[in-house]
């Protein structure tokens, strides 16, 4: 079942009949494929970091159990890798890789080493853009973490969306 925008939203498609970039959306992006990749690519760049986190957040458990009220600081260590990852990914989807696609597939470009290739770029280049306007002296290996995200990413919107229709 091909889950579009308009019906997530209940929105009627007749104001945006006009815009190319909306009628595309409406018309091909599956939401189910779109959301699996972003969730698989936020897991994939915030997984190293969230092995540490967790082993944090569980060495101070025992504390959060008594009752003083560190359970929710602990959760929130735990899970804290995710809740930065999540939308910087999304965002990165909607605003790359959405256009991304409209691009290849009018083009007739679509391939998965297309698409790798820009999520890897992509991903690569966010992090250090954020660390640059922050002008953070050091932390430029996250480039490595955003690009594992942007090539997950990529690598499971293809193989969920794109490439089944490429294939027919």
């Amino acid at each position: 079942m091909h889950l579009g925008i308009a019906t997530i939203l209940d929105i009627g498609t007749e104001q945006f009949a006009h815009s190319p970039f909306f009628r595309f959306l409406l018309d091909y992006v599956d939401m189910r494929a779109f959301f699996k990749a972003v969730s698989f690519g936020a897991f994939a760049g915030a997984a190293p970091i969230l092995v540490f986190t967790m082993i944090l957040a569980l060495g101070s458990l025992p504390e959060g159990l008594n009752g003083d009220g560190r359970l929710f600081p602990s959760f929130w260590l735990a899970i804290l890798p995710l809740i930065v990852s999540v939308p910087i990914v999304l965002s990165a989807s909607i605003c790359i890789g959405i256009p991304l696609t409209l691009l290849l597939s009018r083009k007739g470009w679509e391939s998965a080493e297309a698409y790798i290739g820009v999520g890897v770029a992509a991903g690569s280049i966010i992090p250090i853009a954020g660390l640059l306007v922050i002008q953070a002296p050091s932390g430029y290996w996250m480039a490595i973490l955003g690009a594992v995200s942007g090539a997950v990413t990529a690598q499971t919107w293809w193989s969920s969306a794109r490439g089944k229709l490429t294939a027919t």
